[in-house]
């Protein structure tokens, strides 16, 4: 008798000993769970993002608080920037047609009504952006997803007709491409019939996604510690400029049709074998400033005398550097320095910080035609760099 109660405590003592080692696996990183043996086309498999903690730690727990890292989430509400309050949580589109954002059934749903009677509710899945401009949420029906009706305005704050949806209408058609996935998920795979289903998904723009797939690289590695080359994995910082600038072209250079299927594109490749269209433009008066970057920043001066100027001459995906204008007024002065002819020809202003305020005048903000909800176009700034009179003319007036 003593021996079957002894029998039973180990048996419930291992029971809980295992359950907490699961419980503390799982939690060791809840954004980036492992790769799970999702392959890219070519067959090359995923690590996962918190792989690369173990010998990039610093780099690793600095990127997990960028934009990239951040771009897309399974929705929660902790992470969708718009209110479930009561009173906040209402979008009319008039005084017949409104949405309303609910938590129900243990989910978060949003809601469509029409002269007081629900039409329509689906479920919050996915969460698109990272509110620095605004959010946009999908859902998922039989693995295909759609765009929700109502997104988030970083403008007002508040909840917004989305992108796509006209203004008089409660729409919820709006079907989701693997191109759109491209370029707001590190990999997303798609099967005939069965669509994107959830386990073959990568959210946000993580480190294999300008790095490449890391399995091999990891397993490699991890076997060969005295190994401090790099095997089976791309830097871009060894790349050619031109080469390390089509990584980041794939989604910031505005509207490309590919040519090949979408993720084909690695690090590595060169765009124009994947996109028809050329994103290398002298003129830039018909470029908007949302998402086409990498045009903008071509036609500018800057870049054509560089030479070897590209993406990473100004931005370290790496590290948070949102709002940090002084930091990037840094980077101008590397080039741009009071000892150089192509200095600025202003003079200082009392109360303004000349050496702040580099991107104020030269790259300011502008409103996108590209982005509008609500009938208020989102703010973006501009990357093509030149000589803004009325921008220098706003800054100059507001330090003084």
């Amino acid at each position: 008798m003593n021996i079957t109660f002894t029998h039973k405590r180990l048996v419930i003592v291992s029971i809980i000993i295992f359950a907490s080692v699961a419980l503390f696996t799982k939690c060791i990183d809840k954004e980036q769970p492992p790769g799970n043996g999702i392959k890219n086309l070519k067959g090359q498999e995923y690590a996962g993002t918190a792989s690369c903690r173990n010998c990039h730690r610093e780099i690793y727990d600095s990127f997990k608080t960028t934009l990239h890292h951040l771009e897309s989430a399974p929705a929660s509400e902790e992470n969708i920037k718009g209110s479930f309050s009561r009173n906040k949580n209402i979008l009319y589109l008039d005084s017949n047609h409104w949405v309303v954002m609910k938590k129900q059934a243990g989910s978060l749903h949003q809601v469509a009504y029409a002269n007081g009677k629900e039409q329509r509710a689906e479920k919050f899945d996915i969460v698109i952006g990272t509110g620095k401009h605004g959010q946009t949420y999908l859902y998922r029906k039989n693995n295909q997803l759609y765009q929700l009706p109502v997104s988030y305005s970083a403008n007002t704050h508040y909840w917004a007709n989305s992108p796509g949806y006209p203004k008089d209408q409660i729409l919820f058609d709006r079907f989701i491409e693997s191109r759109c996935l491209e370029c707001h998920t590190t990999f997303a795979k798609e099967q005939p019939i069965l669509g994107f289903t959830p386990d073959a998904m990568i959210f946000g723009i993580q480190c294999e996604r300008c790095h490449g797939p890391a399995k091999d690289h990891v397993d490699f590695q991890s076997a060969h510690p005295e190994e401090k080359r790099g095997k089976f994995i791309v830097n871009p910082a060894s790349l050619p400029p031109a080469v390390a600038m089509d990584i980041c072209a794939v989604c910031h250079s505005g509207t490309m049709q590919g040519n090949t299927e979408a993720f084909s594109f690695m690090p590595g490749d060169t765009l124009t074998n994947h996109f028809y269209k050329n994103p290398r433009v002298e003129d830039s008066a018909g470029l908007d400033v949302h998402a086409n970057q990498y045009g903008l920043l071509t036609a500018s001066k800057c870049y054509r005398l560089s030479g070897t100027m590209n993406c990473s001459s100004c931005h370290n995906t790496h590290v948070k550097e949102k709002g940090n204008l002084t930091a990037y007024a840094q980077k101008c002065m590397t080039c741009h320095n009071p000892d150089d002819h192509n200095f600025c020809t202003l003079q200082p202003q009392p109360g303004f910080s000349m050496e702040a305020n580099c991107v104020n005048c030269h790259m300011p903000v502008m409103e996108s035609n590209n982005i509008i909800m609500s009938s208020s176009p989102e703010l973006v700034r501009t990357h093509r760099i030149g000589i803004y009179p009325e921008a220098t003319k706003k800054w100059l007036s507001q330090g003084r």
